[in-house]
């Protein structure tokens, strides 16, 4: 769950074809519901998983309600809360009971670091880079979203290669900036489209709002090429009009040139790292390794240029694994912790 502007949304994976989604504004609810035929039992060993955490209590706090009623076929399933790591003990507590005045089972409370290593480590994702490390080797989860980074580092326990036992890991430093995120290389990019067509047309497309549409999405769909292609084009016909006609956005961008835009943006995004790496006294690019790997998170660990910056941040020895589907990981962790015990 995540709180931007006056509005929450939500969105968890349970367990295969099965999602819990929401969506809430300031003079809305937030609701959670079950994606799917909400009256074909779900085994009690599918645990309900939500990326809950601060949002929670500011939607309550504004007077939004958390409706249950899409659930209450399915309330034996218990929930599973995934916090940020850094989240106190009374704000859990506080999420945990807002949940439970709602109706809703909840099963237990879980950090989203850890969880997102559950997640990996259940899938064997992460069993060749632990299984090298000595028993202090330490894991660096970093969670990409849009307006959050967040980078933890992991004591690894006795280095081994399963879940359970001696092999839980502890968070030993964690570091979040809640000022970036990848929606900040969105923006970016839009800004410059946005520049250089003032350059050209001394029109500031920013100052209307169809035009940004149609802008934001030309962006994305750039960005998106350009990590498999050198090159793209962008071709916006009739974006805006003035007095003189219409008007028409063509760009072309290269890949060199996205990155240089994303410079300013990469930096700050990945800065979170370098502190944490600092807290702990991890020397990044040392040789051998401090880090047995890091392990990246979140819709934006999607990014090429952000996969590029965090290498380049913790050394290029050092194993950066992206999972498939990265921004479900800390919820897919969040359901299998309790099957090692993993819960608060």
């Amino acid at each position: 769950m995540a709180f931007d502007g006056g509005s929450v949304e939500a969105e968890a994976v349970l367990s295969e074809g099965q999602k819990v989604s929401g969506e809430g504004g300031d003079d809305g609810p937030l609701l959670l519901e079950l994606g799917g035929a909400t009256d074909n039992p779900i085994s009690i060993h599918s645990l309900y998983s939500a990326l809950v955490s601060e949002a929670v209590g500011i939607a309550s706090h504004k007077g939004l309600s958390l409706a249950a009623a899409p659930l209450s076929a399915n309330s034996g399933s218990p929930l599973v809360l995934s916090v940020p790591v850094a989240t106190p003990d009374s704000a859990r507590n506080f999420l945990v009971n807002v949940c439970l005045e709602q109706g809703l089972m909840v099963y237990g409370v879980v950090d989203d670091a850890s969880a997102a290593y559950v997640a990996a480590m259940d899938a064997g994702i992460l069993t060749d880079m632990l299984k090298n490390g000595s028993s202090q080797s330490q894991i660096m989860v970093v969670d990409l979203g849009g307006s959050l980074v967040q980078a933890s580092l992991l004591s690894a326990g006795d280095g081994g290669g399963s879940l359970g036992g001696g092999s839980r890991v502890e968070v030993v430093q964690t570091v979040a900036s809640r000022t970036t995120g990848s929606n900040q290389l969105h923006a970016a990019l839009v800004d410059h489209l946005a520049l250089q067509f003032a350059l050209r047309n001394g029109i500031d497309l920013r100052q209307d709002y169809m035009s940004m549409e149609r802008l934001h999405s030309a962006a994305e769909v750039a960005a998106e090429e350009l990590s498999f292609r050198p090159k793209v084009k962008i071709n916006l016909p009739f974006i805006t009009a003035d007095a003189s006609g219409p008007k028409h956005l063509e760009e072309s961008l290269t890949r060199a040139e996205y990155a240089r835009i994303l410079d300013d943006a990469l930096g700050a995004m990945t800065q979170p790292i370098a502190d944490v790496l600092a807290k702990a006294g991890v020397r990044p690019g040392s040789e051998p390794s401090e880090l047995a790997g890091v392990l990246l998170v979140g819709a934006g660990a999607r990014s090429p240029a952000l996969q590029a910056a965090v290498q380049a941040r913790v050394g290029a020895g050092v194993v950066t694994v992206v999972p498939p589907n990265p921004e479900e990981y800390v919820a897919r962790g969040a359901a299998k912790a309790p099957e090692y015990g993993w819960l608060e």
